[in-house]
């Protein structure tokens, strides 16, 4: 897909940053590691000068001095200036600690108070009031085009500080110009328009807001060329306060707004609490293929490629999760709409001599090609084993971003057409970095599989056809029914025999972030070319190795920073000669921060 699928990476933030990202051709994500501690809602009694308030009160585990459970009541006093003022009886003995949240139009900030053992009652004073009405309008968010110098530190988006950073560096602006910067800031702007959320591309100073800052290269933050962004997220799923996010402009060609927009509104979904979804049409998956995408009513299954537990609940459903942590815009705000995918804006019809209307076929947009398409695995004339899953791997890139990706598999005439969007009961479809993987059942006799792939302008490309033959031992199979009988073979040899061992790494090995790989793979046999393959949350990571004395191959890899902790299948696969491949049992490593 270009660089249009680039990595959107989030780190899980509590007490003590946990990663939460991925490494290249591997988007995903740890789940995050501490639960946010329980909170018993308590009643309001609504007061006239707010329209809507609610107070939760927590017992901090580790400061709790009386195990019998804390049952709060709330009263509600305005006080002026200030909107309300709350007092919390606490019957019986309450905790040593008692943390609160005052919840405002949908926002919240959480103060920790100590309390005198023999206590009962806790009023809220004005001051802490004045404090939390602070948050009381709409959370503000700086969409930063200009770049400029940033430090390690807490994270303070007022002072330019991130805790994303180990040295300071400095983002550069914006580079595609002011017509490609208003479609984006326009897409985001409609990504939140529901929300209590004021999108400003003016720097609002020392005031308190969070920071999304659009542009530069991912190695700026010492990360892989094909990363999209990064974000921090807290792990009990509320607002990071005064963040910095990062969305890297570089990583997406000249007409990728879109994915811009939406890269954009992952990371600030992060902040704004939101976990990954397995969920293509929402803006917090890391899936492709289904189009624009926008924040879905819906509550669906969270991960980056198989299920897992969302961080705050079983599921999560977007909508839900903005509505409670950020508000409504208004009582009144329509459902969110899907942002069009942007358009380059035709220049006006001259007056005086117009072209007369084309009868043909229009004129291709964008820069008038369809996606580079190259096919990877399997080489043509390969002999694979019946029964087996077939994993057939393609690249696809296009500037103008890749719309769709259609798998031609063909059978004697008949030609079955399998889009990555929905592929049908039993075939799966991925893609990672412009690598795009279909996995099918598979029977017995010759197949031949291409590749249709489409742009976000709607040109096309077909790529060439490669044939398979599948039979029981891996041999070439008898023809179809019909197909008239081969001549017999004179002379020519059988395929030569192939058999390969994963000698390096040791299994069980754990490889920490930036350590190297260095992988060794003997083969018996005469082979074209040696590629070691390690299943990500994606697919399948490929990389190729290097012709070394006697009878090795040799290669290395870097693990990546923010690469998602846990284990790894590495296994080689062997290309021979006339299409022969073999794939060595595989060996599971660790990766760590």
């Amino acid at each position: 897909m270009g660089k249009s699928s680039a990595t959107i990476l989030a780190l899980v933030t509590s007490a003590a940053l946990a990663p939460y990202g991925c490494e290249p051709r591997l988007r995903g994500g740890a789940p995050p590691g501490v639960p946010p501690t329980s909170s018993v809602a308590a009643g309001v009694a609504q007061s006239s000068a707010s329209p809507s308030t609610a107070l939760a009160t927590t017992g901090e585990p580790s400061t709790i001095v009386s195990p019998t459970p804390v049952t709060p009541t709330v009263t509600t006093t305005p006080v002026s200036p200030s909107p309300i003022s709350a007092s919390i009886a606490l019957t019986p003995q309450p905790p040593a600690l008692l943390s609160f949240e005052l919840p405002w139009l949908g926002t919240k900030r959480r103060e920790v108070l100590r309390i005198e053992p023999r206590a009962r009652t806790l009023s809220v004073t004005e001051a802490m009031m004045q404090k939390a009405s602070l948050v009381s309008g709409p959370r503000l968010v700086f969409l930063n085009r200009h770049g400029g110098a940033f430090t390690p530190g807490a994270s303070n988006a007022s002072a330019n500080k991130s805790s994303l950073l180990d040295k300071p560096t400095v983002i550069p602006p914006y580079e595609k110009g002011d017509a490609s910067w208003k479609k984006v800031a326009a897409c985001v702007r409609a990504q939140f328009t529901r929300w209590n959320v004021q999108l400003t591309e003016e720097d609002p100073g020392t005031g308190s807001h969070v920071e999304v800052v659009v542009g530069g290269h991912p190695s700026l933050l010492a990360m892989d060329a094909r990363v999209g962004g990064v974000a921090l997220m807290v792990s009990d799923c509320s607002v990071n306060d005064d963040s910095v996010a990062f969305v890297f402009s570089k990583t997406y060609g000249k007409s990728e707004q879109q994915a811009e927009c939406e890269t954009i509104a992952h990371e600030l979904g992060h902040v704004l609490g939101l976990d990954h979804e397995l969920h293509c049409p929402d803006p917090m998956t890391y899936l492709e293929g289904c189009g624009a995408k926008v924040f879905r009513d819906s509550a669906v299954a969270c991960g980056e490629s198989k299920v897992r537990p969302c961080a705050c609940a079983p599921l999560q459903n977007s909508v839900a999760v903005l509505d409670k942590n950020v508000g409504l815009a208004s009582a009144s705000t329509p459902p969110v709409a899907m942002p069009p995918a942007p358009t380059t804006t035709a220049p006006p019809a001259p007056t005086t001599t117009a072209p007369p209307a084309p009868t043909g076929t229009p004129p291709k947009k964008g820069d008038g090609k369809g996606p580079n398409v190259s096919l990877l695995a399997p080489a043509a004339g390969s002999q694979l084993a019946s029964g087996s899953q077939v994993l057939l791997l393609a690249r696809v890139e296009d500037p103008d971003g890749v719309a769709s990706v259609v798998l031609r598999w063909r059978m004697g005439a008949e030609v079955t057409q399998i889009d990555c969007a929905a592929p049908a009961a039993g075939v799966t479809c991925s893609s990672l970095f412009g690598t795009w993987a279909f996995r099918l059942p598979s029977g017995k006799g010759t197949r031949a599989w291409s590749i249709r792939a489409t742009d976000k302008q709607g040109n096309q490309t077909v790529s060439e056809e490669r044939e398979l033959r599948l039979s029981d031992d891996g041999k070439t199979p008898a023809p179809p029914t019909g197909a008239p009988i081969p001549p017999a073979p004179t002379g020519t040899p059988s395929a030569p025999t192939l058999e390969a061992t994963l000698v390096q790494p040791d299994a069980g090995k754990i490889y920490r972030w930036g350590e190297t790989v260095a992988v060794r793979v003997t083969v018996n046999g005469v082979a074209n070319a040696v590629q070691i393959v390690w299943r990500s949350a994606f697919g399948d990571e490929i990389q190729p190795l290097t012709k070394g004395e006697g009878d090795a191959w040799n290669g290395s890899f870097v693990v990546p920073k923010l690469s998602l902790p846990g284990p790894r299948a590495l296994r080689a696969i062997v290309q021979g000669p006339a299409g022969a491949t073999v794939e060595t049992p595989g060996k599971t490593v660790t990766f760590v921060p």
